[in-house]
């Protein structure tokens, strides 16, 4: 499990939450077994589905690491992602958000957790994903315009985050820099997508949620089983057989 480190430079994109009011951000209460000496717990439910740093829609770091700051410290978050990615420092801020936070952090990647999303995940002292999710790291990304100098400047930068992005990779997963480094240029430049079972044996995941054998209907019923009304049906027809035949006799 990934446990407290230092402000760390993120890669381009992370996903965020919405606002207050927002049906992507809940909080809710959750029992637990007594057994642990506590009789619930709060959580708290962030969707990161859509692109961080979008303040319009809510999805910009002041408003989730607001609402993180005002958890009681004991509340649970719980991190619902669906992302490419979105803007780089509004994704560092919403991953030492969740670092800072006391209480137990969970992931769940939903569907994708792309570029900066992934990083967030990292935060996270629990990470599970669902089948048919996707886990793609990939090294930072920038666009720059300027005299030679500022271009040199630019790539400095990028090599400082890059640097930064393979300690932490590492650091979460257990994985040989070397490996992160394999990882995070990928085959064609672009990182390397993982699902479910290779994102948990390469570590970046800890729980895999599989997919049940069969999705029970609402209104499925067991095959040796009869619905009540037809059931009925046939118990009244055999009365009036039975009745018939004592009469006939």
């Amino acid at each position: 499990m990934l446990r407290r480190l230092n402000a760390i430079h993120s890669h381009s994109g992370l996903l965020a939450a919405t606002t207050k009011g927002d049906s992507s951000v809940s909080f809710r209460t959750t029992a637990i077994n007594a057994v642990s000496g506590k009789t619930h717990t709060d959580e708290f439910h962030i969707w990161m589905h859509g692109i961080v740093g979008d303040e319009f829609d809510g999805l910009d770091s002041h408003t989730i690491g607001e609402h993180i700051a005002g958890l009681n410290p004991t509340t649970r978050v719980v991190l619902h992602v669906n992302s490419p990615g979105g803007l780089a420092y509004d994704g560092i801020s919403i991953f030492n958000a969740i670092l800072g936070h006391p209480g137990d952090s969970v992931g769940v990647i939903e569907g994708t957790a792309g570029s900066a999303a992934s990083l967030a995940v990292m935060a996270c002292d629990t990470v599970r994903c669902h089948v048919g999710g996707v886990f793609h790291p990939h090294y930072s990304l920038i666009l720059a315009i300027g005299h030679k100098h500022d271009l040199r400047n630019a790539l400095e930068i990028v090599e400082m985050l890059d640097a930064d992005l393979e300690r932490l990779y590492a650091a979460r997963s257990g994985r040989s820099l070397e490996q992160v480094r394999e990882d995070l240029q990928g085959k064609g430049g672009d990182g390397t997508p993982f699902n479910a079972e290779q994102a948990r044996e390469a570590g970046y995941v800890d729980e895999i949620v599989e997919v049940p054998s069969r999705m029970p209907g609402k209104n499925e019923q067991n095959e040796d089983e009869e619905p009540d009304a037809s059931r009925r049906h046939r118990v009244e027809i055999l009365r009036k057989r039975l009745d018939l035949i004592s009469r006939s006799k």
